[in-house]
């Protein structure tokens, strides 16, 4: 009987020991579809288990520092930005150690705070709202790009665009279109915190005047525009508006030593009178604040005279010179253009009065 009394006694407390010293262990999770990526007011909830203790006591942590408030219980729930910032790591401490529990601190995980999507219009950049004139630039207009990886606009005039670069959607251009236009320029990309952002404004571009002056032999030479009249003495050219839009101001300086011509209407026939050669016209005209401008020659002259000799003969050696005269040309009227071409692909151009020899090279047989 004694001998079987000491045995079952050792092995009960054997049992108690195992009991004393058993090791607690606590681990926290994120609670359900919670992300440690938490949008700007928005919520991520934490659980913690427990193994090894039978009547856990909870506390929570926020760097280090005890949560005061709902940070006793199994789980809690944080909110930013008041409950908690970008970098903040949350832990739990099993702090109980009655019944055979041991104070045991949990894994940690950190928090990432992503804000809202945001567009702030940048101050020191063009105005949102802008008036311009067809075919002239706008003012850069630029948005701070937060909370989203880019941005989109709708509504901008042809030739107007928008582009985004290192958090900074710029909207420029040069509008070729006239008219009222709203635009809205609106943030865009994947896994983003929030509604997507949304703002705008108005460019209003104004149609440019069409510019047409009509006058007396009107004809265009080497590209450009030109007045003719063939005659050895100074001559009178007359003048229309050929323009088409309902212009608002018209200048005329007609280039001959008379005063402009300005105007708020243009309707009736102009006579100017202009000595030989080429004399330079330039008209404008404007629809309130848009203003073109287009330059016009006028010529007065006969056929220019003129004639050519070749000094050295007909035949002459490779790589050598040959001198030509020009004779007959005195008379002609300022604005007479004079071409040598020995198609040699090097043709030579003066302008009256052209020198009285012109010597030229030869390079290829």
């Amino acid at each position: 009987m004694m001998k079987l009394f000491r045995h079952i006694l050792l092995v009960g407390v054997m049992m108690v020991c195992g009991s004393v010293y058993g090791q607690t262990k606590i681990t926290i999770a994120l609670q359900g579809s919670s992300d440690s990526v938490i949008c700007d007011n928005g919520n991520t909830a934490f659980t913690a288990t427990v193994t090894g203790c039978s009547s856990p006591k909870y506390q929570w942590y926020k760097n280090g520092v005890a949560i005061t408030s709902g940070g006793t219980g199994s789980s809690i729930s944080l909110n930013a930005p008041n409950g908690v910032a970008n970098g903040d790591v949350i832990t739990c401490k099993q702090e109980d150690t009655a019944s055979g529990c041991k104070v045991a601190l949990s894994n940690g995980i950190k928090i990432t705070f992503k804000a809202n999507q945001a567009l702030t219009w940048i101050n020191t950049s063009g105005n949102i709202n802008q008036t311009i004139c067809q075919a002239t630039a706008i003012i850069p207009i630029k948005f701070q790009v937060s909370g989203a990886t880019n941005a989109t606009v709708s509504g901008l005039p042809t030739g107007v665009t928008g582009s985004y670069s290192n958090g900074v959607f710029t909207i420029s251009g040069t509008p070729t279109q006239s008219g009222s236009f709203g635009y809205q320029v609106q943030t865009s990309g994947s896994g983003l915190c929030g509604s997507n952002a949304q703002t705008g404004g108005t460019l209003t571009v104004n149609p440019l005047p069409n510019i047409l002056l009509n006058g007396t032999g009107a004809f265009v030479f080497n590209g450009q525009p030109y007045f003719k009249v063939c005659a050895a003495t100074a001559s009178n050219f007359n003048f229309s508006n050929g323009s088409t839009s309902n212009n608002t101001d018209y200048t005329i300086n007609w280039g001959n030593g008379q005063p402009n011509y300005h105007s708020s209407t243009f309707t009736s026939m102009l006579t100017q009178t202009y000595p030989l050669g080429i004399s330079t016209l330039v008209y404008t005209v404007s629809i309130n604040t848009c203003v073109v401008t287009k330059t016009y020659n006028v010529f007065v002259g006969n056929v220019p005279a003129g004639g050519i000799a070749g000094n050295g003969g007909a035949t002459i050696c490779s790589d050598s010179t040959q001198t030509f005269s020009l004779t007959n040309f005195i008379n002609n009227p300022p604005g007479t253009t004079y071409t040598l071409d020995t198609k040699d692909g090097t043709p030579i151009t003066y302008q009256h009065p052209p020198p009285s020899n012109i010597i030229k090279k030869f390079t290829t047989s």
